[in-house]
């Protein structure tokens, strides 16, 4: 399980030019400094902590103001809304996020 040092979330929102271009904005200190990978389907996002040897596309956030980052990325997948963390499935190495939007519940 990881430690939750800030917001337990990410918003996604739709970028109005670009068919599916999205910002992702989170406050978590697991995006500080760290180049990831991503790994996303119909009902989750999983964000892997890239090691040294890992060889693909990686990205990395940028930080905005007061600890918050952002990327932009593309992808058929993803969802417009602000989902959890899960908790259970993650830990300092990878972050995983259900598509389950909070603002729903």
């Amino acid at each position: 399980m990881i430690e939750m040092d800030g917001k337990n979330y990410i918003n996604i929102s739709k970028r109005k030019t670009g068919y599916s271009y999205y910002y992702l904005s989170f406050k978590n200190s697991f995006f500080n400094n760290n180049e990831f990978f991503i790994e996303i389907d119909e009902d989750k996002i999983i964000f892997n902590r890239a090691d040294i040897d890992f060889q693909g596309r990686t990205y990395k956030a940028t930080k905005i103001r007061y600890d918050w980052f952002y990327f932009g990325y593309s992808s058929e997948f993803l969802r417009v809304g602000s989902f959890y963390i899960d908790q259970e499935e993650s830990n300092n190495d990878r972050i995983v996020v259900y598509f389950e939007d909070i603002r729903e519940k």
